[in-house]
């Protein structure tokens, strides 16, 4: 159930949510695969761009209650210059290797077939409906091509707020440490961002509401709007879930906390003490309550790799968080194959009910990987939840999963008591394709 970040350092926006993009630090028209070719007009529009930036600044200043320690650079990009800035960028960021090992263990785990890749895939998922990007790394802000500058004023807020609170809380420096194994915890940091700068739009939007009005008619008009529906249609929801949905839940989440404290002490204390877990943020009160709902910790007892013999070695492990879960479950049980709803993403709909209600249990999961020589892959995943009868549900429905995913090759024994375990625990043992299994 690897759906780490894909983008690590970088802030995608889509199309239906907001425009502006920040990228690297050469200066508009300069000639660089990661940069805006030469380009008159580009250049010409990004005045217009900039100006429009840096008459919004003291606005958000007075939205978010901060200061601008420094300028907000801005510049434009044609599609392809943005597409060619975003391969490089997964260039950069993973390599080859990791890309095939990333590759093996969705195929092992049934969320890709055997001709997939999921580089190809996160491509053709951000080509056409990818708006822009916010890079903490170089604090510039950057808009492709032909927008409309009046219309995108809201984005630019919302933008501009990710840029003011880099300037003093280092959103890098916040995030970084859990990249690598944490992906539960990256995605709570994450929709706090979110929340924040989507909280500003709003209120910028009823502060100017014929500027609102014109954005609205502005997006409803863009083709890329229905690109990205298109693409969410296609895509697999894991893989939108460190993009897509930070914009879905961060809002609600932080809302909570602006009742109580209004927007700026609310997210000062906010970014003083973040949340830690997808629970947290999919149910505020169990952050932002007196008695909160900290996840238990999941500890392996044995050398795994040792365990299984000579010639195995860890290429994987990393956190599942409730959301992860509830996608895991869709994925194979859910009326949609996998994949997002448009309309039920503004109720905050994200997989179907059964799966929902089996993963709100949740209260820690971690998922460790290893592989032999001959690329077989064994899969460990252990969850904790919050009472024996959300354990069962979900034990229940995880079975099922893999079943599913198994088709044809499937062989289970049924659930009967573990004669090996302490207590009344259950078991599910089971043959498919890869080999021996059990759901404990």
């Amino acid at each position: 159930m690897r759906q780490k970040t894909l983008f690590t350092a970088l802030l995608l926006v889509f199309a239906l949510v907001a425009a502006p993009a920040i990228a690297d630090d050469k200066p508009s028209g300069e000639e660089a695969k990661d940069g805006p070719r030469t380009d008159p007009k580009l250049d010409a529009e990004q005045a217009k761009i900039q100006q429009a930036v840096d008459d919004l600044i003291p606005v958000v200043e007075k939205l978010r209650g901060l200061k601008f320690k420094k300028p907000v650079p801005t510049g434009v990009m044609t599609r392809d210059d943005l597409y060619n800035y975003l391969l490089s960028e997964l260039d950069k960021e993973t390599k080859p290797e990791d890309w095939d090992r990333d590759t093996r263990i969705l195929q092992r785990v049934g969320f890709l077939g055997p001709d997939q890749n999921l580089k190809e895939m996160a491509l053709e998922m951000y080509k056409s409906a990818v708006a822009g990007f916010y890079n903490p790394k170089t604090g510039k802000i950057f808009v492709i091509e032909g927008v409309d500058v009046e219309g995108q004023k809201p984005t630019m807020v919302h933008e501009l707020i990710h840029a003011l609170e880099d300037q003093h809380y280092d959103l890098e420096a916040m995030e970084k440490p859990f990249r690598e194994d944490d992906p539960d915890r990256q995605f709570a940091i994450r929709c706090m961002w979110e929340g924040s700068a989507e909280y500003a739009r709003r209120l910028f939007e009823n502060m100017e509401p014929a500027v609102a009005k014109h954005s609205e008619k502005v997006k409803s008009q863009n083709p890329s709007a229905a690109a990205q529906r298109a693409m969410m249609q296609k895509t697999p929801t894991y893989m939108l879930l460190s993009t897509l949905l930070h914009y879905r839940t961060g809002p609600n989440f932080v809302q909570h906390q602006y009742g109580k404290h209004g927007y700026a002490d609310g997210m000062q204390k906010l970014f003083e003490d973040p949340p830690t877990t997808q629970e947290q943020v999919l149910h505020p009160h169990k952050w932002l309550s007196t008695n909160r709902d900290y996840p238990r910790k999941v500890v392996w007892n044995h050398d795994m790799a040792a365990a299984l013999g000579e010639g195995w070695k860890k290429i994987d492990e990393h956190s599942i968080g409730e959301l992860d879960l509830a996608i895991f479950l869709d994925f194979f049980h859910g009326d949609k194959n996998g994949r997002l709803n448009p309309p039920d993403m503004g109720f905050g709909k994200f997989v179907d009910k059964r799966s929902n209600e089996a993963a709100r249990g949740w209260d820690a999961g971690r998922a460790m990987f290893l592989e032999n020589e001959d690329k077989k892959i064994v899969v460990f995943q252990a969850f904790a939840f919050d009472s024996e009868k959300d354990a069962e549900e979900a034990g229940r429905l995880l079975a099922e999963a893999l079943k599913k995913a198994a088709k044809d090759s499937w062989k289970g024994e049924g659930w009967k008591k573990n004669e090996e375990a302490k207590g009344q625990h259950m078991s599910y043992d089971f043959t498919n394709a890869h080999g021996r299994g059990r759901v404990l």
